[in-house]
């Protein structure tokens, strides 16, 4: 978890960044749409990468060392179809890519 917390201080500091430069150039609709899409995008990424690659690399520890690759990529691509989910708005899509994913990677 601790490694993680530089990465998610440098998020948010970007958020905050890009939250100023929308309420200066632009008016309040603008930043309620921000919100709404990237922003939310950016928290479940957040999210994913803290408790999805801690907790996978808390497991794979323990097991050996191609296990926790082929994890980590099923997280990395899990996480993606999550963000694309978002980003698109398809709330199925993630769900059958993570299945399909898992099904592989976990035969």
């Amino acid at each position: 978890m601790k490694n993680f917390m530089p990465s998610i201080m440098v998020m948010m500091i970007y958020l905050i960044g890009t939250l100023i430069l929308f309420l200066l150039l632009f008016n309040f609709t603008s930043v309620y749409v921000f919100f709404l899409y990237i922003g939310k995008a950016m928290v479940i990424y957040i999210v994913c990468c803290c408790f999805g690659y801690g907790s996978v690399y808390g497991v794979t520890k323990i097991i050996d060392k191609t296990q926790e690759c082929r994890r980590k990529r099923f997280m990395w691509y899990y996480n993606m179809g999550l963000i694309e989910s978002v980003l698109f708005s398809e709330p199925k899509y993630a769900k059958n890519y993570s299945k399909h994913y898992w099904m592989r990677l976990f035969k």
